[in-house]
């Protein structure tokens, strides 16, 4: 039939592309980074503006809360990471002392993943999901810097998210 010997020739082309030797090697990676991630980074622009910007108005609702009304931190974080600000020490220094580099490394990435998962599937919901989550990290992150400031320790917190906060990113 007719539906047949389209759907055979759709296969064979598809095979073509998908099966073609790929010669690019350190040359296409190298292109890759110079040309086009550039490129797309300056497309996408506007978006990561408007993510950046959802993600500074979620910090600044955290924090404002937690710095006019400080039990406003019960509402917004957990109360472990809570307990630790108000003794003065980051539960990130303990991290290690606790369990292996490897084992912390892991835990982190696997939570950025499933972070980066939900934030794409969420954008099934017409991207309200997805601001959603913008701005529920940005008030734990606003919330968190302003319970440590009111304690005294805003220094090490901002200088453990500056090592890896672009990383994550």
């Amino acid at each position: 039939t007719d539906v047949h010997r389209f759907l055979n020739q759709l296969c064979g082309q598809a095979y073509g592309v998908i099966y073609q030797r790929s010669g690019a090697g350190l040359s296409g990676l190298l292109s890759f980074y110079r040309v086009t991630f550039p490129r797309i980074a300056v497309e996408t622009l506007g978006y990561t503006k408007v993510a950046a910007g959802l993600l500074v108005l979620g910090a600044i609702l955290g924090a404002t809360t937690v710095f006019l009304a400080p039990s406003g931190a019960e509402l917004i974080l957990d109360p472990l990471i809570l307990d630790h600000i108000r003794r003065r020490e980051l539960w990130t220094d303990l991290i290690l002392e606790q369990v292996h580099p490897a084992e912390a490394a892991t835990a982190i990435f696997t939570n950025n993943l499933r972070v980066s998962f939900l934030a794409f599937g969420a954008g099934l919901t017409a991207a309200a999901g997805t601001v959603l989550l913008l701005i529920f990290n940005g008030m734990h992150v606003g919330a968190i810097l302003a319970a440590c400031q009111q304690h005294g320790v805003a220094g090490t917190m901002l200088s453990f998210m500056s090592a890896h906060g672009p990383v994550e990113l």
